[in-house]
């Protein structure tokens, strides 16, 4: 293959690679032999051979590389779809399902394209979605479609709503949480956030499960400190 690029006349400059670099023509085995034939020029002498066990052992070697390259495919087409199944996954979508859709922002690279959400609203193959993209209907590939998940950036819970024993001064205590997905099974069953939020007729305060006959010997301001640093 590069031997026959090297000989092969450039359509611009008239001149094969091999001429401009050396400034003459090329002259492979096969051109030498086209010229033993039309009796231009005889055999060199490193030839060793016939013209005819030469071309027969040739096409051994052809025949030889052939099989190899063509074993040596195989196992590395096996490797590849080894390697890339790893990260693939079957891409399904239903009429109706809100999906994101790659755009590119330029022609000239996928690093500048940006996904935007749509819906889909026609399928019509297993891998062939019409999705409606801000007012414009397109037909897209599942390769360009990706799932539609919308992420909770944050979480409120009241404890109170889960005390059912708690008074009925009850001051709410608020704190920030993880998300955990339906999909996530790593923690076992976990009790969700309900939807409606109601308190209680009673919540217990911490400040009275504190044991005041047990601090009394101390001042006034250090049982303050005391209490503080208890309820924390």
């Amino acid at each position: 293959m590069l031997w026959a690029l090297r000989e092969a006349v450039n359509a611009t400059t008239g001149l094969s690679p091999w001429s401009l670099a050396f400034g003459h023509v090329p002259k492979g085995p096969f051109t030498i032999l086209k010229n033993h034939w039309v009796g231009t020029e005889k055999l060199p002498v490193s030839f060793g051979k016939s013209a005819a066990d030469y071309l027969r052992d040739v096409q051994e070697r052809l025949q030889v590389a052939e099989q190899y390259a063509t074993n040596h495919a195989e196992i590395e087409q096996k490797r590849y779809q080894k390697y890339h199944n790893l990260r693939s996954a079957d891409k399904h979508f239903e009429v109706g399902e809100d999906v994101l859709v790659l755009i590119p922002d330029n022609t000239a690279s996928k690093l500048f394209s940006r996904w935007s959400p749509a819906k889909v609203i026609a399928k019509r193959s297993p891998y062939s979605y019409e999705a409606d993209l801000n007012g414009t209907k397109r037909h897209y590939h599942a390769n360009h479609l990706r799932k539609y998940k919308v992420r909770v950036e944050s979480v409120f819970y009241d404890q109170c709503v889960y005390d059912i024993s708690a008074a009925d001064t009850c001051s709410s205590s608020v704190n920030s949480c993880a998300v955990i997905y339906d999909a996530d099974d790593d923690f076992g069953d976990v009790r969700t956030v309900p939807i409606t939020l109601q308190v209680p007729n009673q919540c217990e305060l911490p400040s009275t499960k504190i044991d005041y006959d047990s601090i009394k010997h101390l001042s006034k301001n250090q049982q303050t400190v005391r209490s503080v640093s208890r309820v924390l």
